[in-house]
């Protein structure tokens, strides 16, 4: 999983993480390539697709 990007955890061998903030620090990446996504935001995005979807469908 190294050889693909995957950065692991010293004390979690069967932890990894990939672009994320500790995969960040450990490779000295200048930034993560996401961060945190709040849940009410990625819920509502959710709910704007599936009902877009559902207008598309019956039209």
């Amino acid at each position: 999983m190294s050889s693909a990007g995957f950065v692991n955890y010293p004390t979690e061998s069967w932890r990894w993480s990939y672009r994320d903030r500790y995969g960040a620090l450990v490779t000295g990446a200048p930034a993560a390539a996401y961060g945190p996504v709040h849940p009410m935001k990625a819920y509502h995005n959710r709910s704007t697709l599936l009902l877009h979807a559902i207008h598309e469908a019956r039209a």
